[in-house]
C-alpha cells in the first residue's frame, strides 16, 4: 500500500526536477524593430492602429518550457505554471485522501490476527506446524507458550518467502531510475535466498549505495521486507565482511530516517556500530537513553547491559563498567561472570596500584564463580591483561592457577590465598569489592608459587604457550621474571624467542634476535676459553655495530645461557634465506671455535644453499666431510637434497663434466647405509616426490638395471610402490634409447620418431599386461582386485618385467639375472627381501 502513495508523491517531484527553460524577450522599442514572426504571435502585433501604438502596447512575454530525455531523445513541451499549480493542488488533495486510507488500512492490519496477513500457501504451512506442535505439546501448555509457537511458526514461514517477492517498486521513477532499481532488485532476490554469499552481499551493497546517491526518493520506496534483507546480509559476521559495522550503521540510520523504529537487536546493533565507527559519545548517550526504557531482565536486556559494560571498559572508565556489571550480575541469578573480563582489562590499563588491586579482586571473583567452568581462553585473557600492564607477578599467578586447574591441590590457588589474606571463610558473594577490602590486600603475598613450580620447566611451558599465541614481547617478560625470581633460563627458552623474532620480519625484531643469538655465542666462547684455562676477553663474535643503536631488554644485559647447536641452526637458516654469505662463513668459523658439533639441520641448510647455486659437486664434498669426518648423521632431508643435486648432474643438457659427483648407484648405496639408523619418525618424511626423483635420476642416467633394482629396494626400505606416473617415466626412459641424438636427454613428444618409439614400448607393455591377465584367468596367480596393496604389487611386477625385457634384449639368457645381482650388490641392497624374491622368480 505504501508504494502507491509514494507514486503520487513522485509526480510533482518529477515535474519540478525537469529542466525548466524560461525565454524572456525584452525588446527595446527605440532601437529594435519587431520581427514579423514574433509580432504575429503577440496580441499587439494583431492591431492595425500604427507602429507607434503597437510598440506602446507591446509587453515582455515569458514562456515556460520543460525538457525531458537526453541526447537525441530530448523533447521539449510548453507548460503553464498557473495551470500546473492548480493541478498540483488537486493532486495534493487526492494524496491526503489516499494517505488517510492507508492509515486506516494500517490500523485494521494491526488489529487483525498476524496469521491472516500471510498468503494462502504460507498460512497453510503455519497451520500445519501449529497443529503438530499442539498435538505433541503437554496439556498444561500456557497461553504464552502457544503464542510463542505461533510467532515462531510465522517467522519460519516468512523466511521461506519467494525471493522474487522481495523487491522495490520502481514505477514512480524515471527510466534511468528503473535501470538502477532493477539491478538492485536482481541482487535482492539472490540475497533473500543466499544471505551468506559474500559476492551477492558485496553487489547488493554496491547497488544500494548507487541507488541511494542517484535517486533522492529511493529510501522512501523501500518496504519493510527489503530492509530486513539488507540488514540480514550486511550483519553477517565473517572475514569476508570487514565493513560490517560501517554498513550496519548506514542501513540503520537510513531506516530511522524513513520513519522505521529501531527496536530490539537492531537498536543494539545500531549503538554498537556507532561506538565501533568512532562516534562513542553518541553511542553511550543512546545506550543511556535506551536503558531507561528496559524493564525486567531478559535475554535481550542482558546483551544490552553487556554492551554497556564493554563500551565503558573500552573508553577507559572501569569504575562505571564495574558498576554496570554489578547491576547486571545482581539482577539475575546465574548470569555469566565472564562479563568481568573487559572490566579487568580496563582496570589494568589505568596503570595504577588501585587499578591492579581492583582487577585482581575481580579475577578472584571470576574464578570463584566459574570454578571448573573457567576455560583456557579465560585464563589467557586475564594473564595477558596483567602482562601488558607490566604486572608479571600477577600474570604468573594466573598461569599458576591455570596449571593447578583440575588438580587435587587445594589451598594453592589465588582464591585460597585471597580468602586467607582477608580472613574470609565463606565464598566471595559480593560482585564489587569495597575500598576496605582492597586496602588490606597485599599483591606480593598472592603471587607465591608452589615449590614444585619454582623451576625452569614451569616457566618454559608458559613461554611456549605465549610464543604459540604470537605474544613474543610477553614471552620476553617471562624471561625477565625468571631472572627476578632466581631461575636461570635455558638456552632453548631464548632460542624460541630468537626464532619468533626472526619470523616477524620486522627490522627491530631481527636486530634483537641477532643480538641475543650472538650474545649466547659469545657466552659459549667464554665457556670454551675457561675450559682451556685461558683468560676471558671480550669476543668479537657478534657483527659490528649490533647493540649500539637499540635498547635491549633487561634480561639481555644480564648473563645469558651459552649457545647450542639450535642457536647456530636458527641463525644459519636466517642468513642463508637472506643470502648473507659473509655472515654464514663467520658463523661456521665460530661453530668450530665453540667446539659444537653440527647437526643434520645445520648441514642440510648449507647443502640446499649450494644446490640453489648449482654447486652440486661442492654439496657432495661438504656432505662427505661433515658425515664421514665430522660425525654428522644424515637424515631423509639430506638425501632429498642430494637426489635433487643428482638430477642436475645426470642431465647432460645442464652438466657436461661428470666428475666430482657420484653415480646414482653410489648415492643409493650411501642412502641404504644410513637407512638402518633412521627412526620411525624420520621415515615418515619420505615422500612420493623423493621416490619419483630417485627413479627419474636412474632414468636420466639410462641405467635400466639400476632402475629395476631401485624399484625393489625402495619397496624393501620404505614400503613404496610405483604408480602410473612412475611407469610413464620408465616408458619414456626406454623410448629415449632409440633417440637419433644420444646426447639429448629430453624427448620431443611431438616428433614422429619419438612417437614411434613410445608406441613400441607401450605395445610391449600391453602384451605383458595381457599375459598377466591370462595367468589370472587361468588361476596361476591369485590377486584380490579390492586389495590396494595387491594392485600396487602388480604395478611393480609390470614395471619390472618391462625393464627385464629391455635388459635381456640381444643379450645372453642369464645376462639379465647377473646384471641385476651385480647392481644390487653395488647399490648395497643385495640382501633385501624384494630383491631376493625377484631374483628367485626370474632365475
Amino acid at each position: 500500500m505504501l508504494p502507491l502513495a509514494l507514486q503520487s508523491l513522485q509526480r510533482p517531484y518529477a515535474r519540478r526536477s525537469s529542466v525548466l527553460f524560461t525565454c524572456q524577450l525584452f525588446l527595446n522599442c527605440a532601437s529594435l524593430k519587431p520581427q514579423r514572426s514574433f509580432a504575429s504571435r503577440t496580441k499587439s502585433a494583431t492591431k492595425k492602429d500604427g507602429v507607434g501604438k503597437r510598440e506602446a502596447d507591446h509587453k515582455p512575454v515569458v514562456k515556460h518550457f520543460a525538457e525531458a530525455g537526453t541526447g537525441d531523445n530530448r523533447k521539449r513541451r510548453r507548460i503553464d505554471p498557473e495551470k500546473d499549480e492548480v493541478e498540483e493542488k488537486a493532486e495534493a488533495d487526492k494524496l491526503k485522501v489516499r494517505i488517510g486510507q492507508l492509515e486506516e488500512e494500517l490500523r485494521r492490519m494491526r488489529e487483525t490476527p498476524l496469521i491472516s496477513q500471510l498468503s494462502e500457501e504460507d498460512r497453510g504451512r503455519v497451520e500445519r506446524v501449529i497443529g503438530e506442535r499442539l498435538a505433541n505439546a503437554p496439556q498444561q501448555e500456557s497461553l504464552v507458550d502457544a503464542e510463542r509457537t505461533v510467532a515462531s511458526s510465522i517467522s519460519r514461514a516468512r523466511s521461506t518467502v519467494n525471493p522474487l517477492a522481495v523487491r522495490i517498486d520502481s514505477s514512480p521513477l524515471s527510466r534511468e531510475g528503473h535501470l538502477y532499481l532493477d539491478k538492485l532488485n536482481e541482487f535482492l532476490g539472490e540475497a533473500a535466498s543466499k544471505p551468506d554469499d559474500p559476492k551477492v552481499r558485496k553487489e547488493l551493497w554496491r547497488w544500494y549505495s548507487r541507488c541511494k546517491h542517484s535517486l533522492p526518493p529511493f529510501l522512501h520506496l523501500i518496504p519493510q521486507e527489503v530492509w530486513g534483507v539488507l540488514y540480514d546480509t550486511q550483519n553477517q559476521l565473517s572475514v569476508s565482511n570487514p565493513d560490517r559495522q560501517a554498513h550496519l550503521k548506514v542501513i540503520l540510520e537510513d531506516m530511522a530516517a524513513t520513519g522505521c523504529e529501531l527496536k530490539g537487536d537492531k537498536r543494539m546493533a545500531y549503538i554498537e556500530a556507532l561506538f565501533l565507527e568512532g562516534d562513542k559519545e553518541k553511542a553511550i548517550s543512546e545506550w543511556e537513553g535506551e536503558v531507561k526504557k528496559i524493564g525486567a531482565l531478559d535475554e535481550f536486556s542482558e546483551q544490552f547491559w553487556g554492551l554497556g559494560v564493554r563500551m565503558f571498559a573500552s573508553i577507559g572508565d572501569p569504575q562505571r563498567a564495574q558498576n554496570t556489571a554489578h547491576i547486571l550480575l545482581n539482577s539475575r541469578h546465574g548470569m555469566d561472570a565472564r562479563i568481568w573480563l573487559p572490566v579487568i582489562t580496563s582496570w589494568n590499563k589505568i596503570g595504577e596500584e588501585r587499578g591492579f588491586l581492583a582487577a585482581w579482586s575481580l579475577y578472584v571473583r571470576l574464578k570463584d564463580r566459574l570454578g571448573s567452568r573457567m576455560s583456557m581462553e579465560d585464563y589467557d585473557t586475564v594473564s595477558m591483561s596483567f602482562l601488558m600492564a607490566g604486572k608479571k607477578d600477577l600474570a604468573l599467578a594466573v598461569f599458576r592457577d591455570m596449571m593447578l586447574a583440575g588438580s587435587s591441590s587445594e589451598g594453592e590457588d589465588s582464591v585460597s590465598f585471597y580468602r586467607r589474606s582477608l580472613s574470609l571463610v565463606a565464598n566471595l558473594q559480593s560482585t564489587s569489592p569495597d575500598p576496605s577490602e582492597l586496602s588490606s590486600v597485599s599483591l606480593q603475598a598472592l603471587t607465591i608459587l608452589p615449590r614444585r613450580f619454582q623451576n625452569k620447566f614451569f616457566y618454559g611451558s608458559w613461554m611456549k604457550k605465549l610464543l604459540g599465541m604470537g605474544e613474543i614481547d610477553s614471552a620476553v617478560m617471562v624471561v625477565e621474571l625468571m631472572y627476578e625470581r632466581g631461575v636461570e633460563p635455558d638456552a632453548r627458552h631464548l632460542n624460541g624467542i630468537i626464532g619468533a623474532w626472526l619470523r616477524t620480519g620486522k627490522a627491530e625484531s631481527r636486530k634483537k634476535a641477532e643480538e641475543m643469538a650472538w650474545g649466547m655465542i659469545e657466552e659459549r666462547m667464554d665457556t670454551v676459553r675457561k675450559r682451556r684455562r685461558l683468560s676471558v676477553i671480550t669476543s668479537t663474535a657478534h657483527p659490528d655495530g649490533i647493540g649500539d643503536y637499540m635498547e635491549l631488554p633487561v634480561f639481555m644485559r644480564r648473563r645469558v645461557p651459552p649457545a647450542t647447536i639450535e642457536t647456530f641452526s636458527i641463525l644459519i637458516q636466517y642468513y642463508l634465506r637472506r643470502s648473507k654469505f659473509e655472515e654464514v662463513e663467520k658463523l661456521s668459523r665460530h661453530l668450530q671455535l665453540a667446539e659444537i658439533k653440527p647437526n643434520s639441520f645445520y648441514m642440510n641448510h648449507l647443502l640446499y644453499s649450494l644446490l640453489r647455486s648449482h654447486g652440486q659437486r661442492e654439496a657432495w664434498e661438504m656432505y662427505t666431510n661433515m658425515t664421514h669426518e665430522g660425525g654428522v648423521q644424515a637424515d631423509v632431508s639430506t638425501f632429498a637434497c642430494l637426489w635433487d643435486c643428482m638430477k642436475i648432474h645426470v642431465d647432460k643438457l645442464k652438466t657436461r663434466n661428470n666428475e666430482g659427483f657420484p653415480s646414482p648407484r653410489r648415492l643409493f648405496r650411501e642412502m641404504a647405509a644410513w637407512f638402518p639408523k633412521w627412526r620411525a619418525r624420520d621415515l615418515e618424511e619420505v615422500s612420493k616426490e623423493l621416490y619419483d626423483q630417485i627413479i627419474r635420476c636412474f632414468s636420466l642416467a639410462e641405467d635400466q638395471v639400476g632402475t629395476l633394482v631401485a624399484l625393489h629396494a625402495l619397496r624393501d626400505m620404505f614400503g613404496m610402490h610405483p604408480d602410473q606416473d612412475t611407469v610413464r617415466v620408465i616408458v619414456l626412459q626406454i623410448a629415449r634409447l632409440g633417440a637419433p641424438n644420444p646426447r639429448s636427454r629430453r624427448l620431443n613428444l611431438s616428433d614422429s620418431n619419438t612417437k614411434t618409439n613410445v608406441a613400441k614400448v607401450t605395445n610391449v607393455l600391453e602384451k605383458l599386461a595381457r599375459r598377466r591377465s591370462a595367468m589370472l584367468e587361468q588361476g596361476v596367480i591369485q590377486v584380490d582386485e579390492n586389495d590396494a596393496a595387491a594392485k600396487a604389487k602388480e604395478t611393480l611386477w609390470l614395471a619390472s618385467e618391462l625393464l627385464r625385457v629391455v635388459i635381456a634384449r640381444g643379450g645372453e639368457a642369464g645376462g639379465a639375472v647377473e646384471e641385476f645381482r651385480n647392481a644390487a650388490t653395488e647399490m648395497g641392497v643385495d640382501g633385501g627381501k624384494s630383491i631376493t624374491g625377484y631374483l628367485d622368480s626370474i632365475v
